[in-house]
């Protein structure tokens, strides 16, 4: 298949010709699953009394609202043909809420609190706001304003702290979003420069997934449209290695993700190749796609897309040390 695929590539890039070779791997979408609610959390939170169980169930509690119930929202942001999903602020602006009482609950600890509790607890709230306040810079993005561009930006400076964590599930999490919010912002040239190289060691989940197909957009963002086709066919070559702890639909959802993703650079590339007054080029390329998205209709539904299931990935369980690490007075209000 990819052979053939990128014959049509070098085909269009060097001038028109009637012969198209795309091959169709149609495969039947399936409902996106659902993330945890985190009401229980919300209970054990109401329910917490001293200063270290009310910081650890409100971090805990933010960490289900951005890893888990953002994971949908976010989503959004991946597909190439969906729309922001406007639940996103709300989401956001919970987590925050709790992080905002995870915090007063840490300046409330008392002198005696244990260093290794204060300093866990003190890392979690960092590492959760930095990604809170990128989130809700892409929840509250607006490509029309400059002030909006320059707040995305600025919301990727904490994030990138987390760029080398030692963590490899932050550390890949923190590249894709930080790429992301480039993109967005107008500087697919800066999500290039980050997302580099695309083709190396899958560590098998889907953010890693989605840093590679973020690189392909961020290619056909900028006018590369040869090099952005020729990563989505490679990444079809790799998909069963990139998801191998994933559910054969899982792997089919990302199959078809690259589809379209196909679909989106030869109709940009159609686009462009129109407006440099190449119409039998452009008609050739309109034609690939159409090929590709057969029956179904554009632009494809966002259900017909692999979604996350996690904002972030790789975060292990957040436990306190046993109480007898902090002294008795760590348990006064």
């Amino acid at each position: 298949m990819s052979q053939l695929t990128l014959l049509v590539v070098a085909v269009l890039f060097v001038g028109p010709s009637s012969l198209f070779f795309g091959v169709d791997r149609v495969h039947a979408a399936q409902a996106a699953s659902t993330g945890d609610t985190c009401a229980e959390l919300e209970h054990a939170a109401a329910a917490a009394k001293t200063p270290v169980e009310r910081a650890h169930a409100h971090l805990n509690l933010a960490r289900c609202r951005l890893v888990n119930e953002c994971a949908a929202p976010l989503s959004a942001e991946l597909c190439w043909t969906a729309k922001p999903d406007s639940t996103l602020k709300e989401i956001v602006t919970n987590g925050k809420m709790d992080l905002k009482v995870a915090k007063a609950a840490i300046e409330a600890l008392p002198e005696s609190t244990d260093d290794s509790i204060r300093g866990q607890l003190a890392d979690r709230y960092d590492m959760l706001s930095s990604f809170a306040a990128l989130f809700g810079a892409l929840a509250d993005f607006d490509d029309k304003t400059e002030s909006s561009r320059s707040s995305l930006i600025d919301a990727c400076v904490g994030v990138s702290t987390y760029l080398d964590d030692p963590n490899p599930g932050i550390a890949v999490s923190a590249k894709l979003w930080q790429g992301v919010a480039y993109r967005r912002a107008g500087r697919p040239d800066r999500t290039l420069q980050l997302l580099w190289p695309a083709i190396g060691e899958p560590a098998a989940n889907r953010v890693d997934f989605f840093v590679r197909v973020e690189r392909c957009r961020s290619l056909a963002y900028s006018g590369q449209f040869v090099a952005a086709l020729s990563l989505a066919i490679k990444l079809d070559e790799l998909v069963d290695e990139c998801l191998k702890n994933e559910s054969d639909d899982a792997i089919k959802r990302a199959e078809e993700s690259l589809r379209w993703v196909r679909v989106v650079i030869y109709r940009r590339w159609a686009e462009h190749l129109r407006v440099e007054g190449k119409k039998e080029r452009a008609t050739s390329a309109d034609a690939e796609a159409a090929k590709l998205l057969g029956e179904v209709k554009y632009p494809p539904a966002i259900d017909r897309w692999l979604r996350l299931e996690q904002a972030i990935v790789g975060l292990p369980d957040w436990t306190i040390e046993s109480a007898a690490t902090s002294k008795k007075a760590s348990d006064e209000p």
